[in-house]
């Protein structure tokens, strides 16, 4: 989880993100949860073009044995308080 600190951060500062977390499962510490949110597809096209540009050694992490990817399209939100 450490390792994925710094790409948090830089992720965060990339325009148009309002939101990236990665998270362990407090019931299973061999899952993370990985949530981001981005001003427009735009963006997130950006993002995930930067990613697969990154140099080899940028993107040395351990391999996933599980990994499932859902885009989430939200139309709207309010808020609940």
């Amino acid at each position: 989880m450490e390792m994925s600190i710094d790409g948090m951060r830089s992720s965060r500062r990339e325009e148009g993100c309002l939101e990236y977390v990665m998270a362990v499962d407090p019931l299973d510490p061999g899952r993370a949860i990985l949530s981001e949110r981005w001003e427009s597809m735009e963006r997130l096209q950006t993002h995930l073009s930067q990613q697969r540009k990154a140099p080899a050694g940028a993107k040395a992490r351990p391999v996933p044995t599980n990994v499932e990817l859902t885009l989430y399209e939200v139309a709207s939100s309010r808020s609940l308080i």
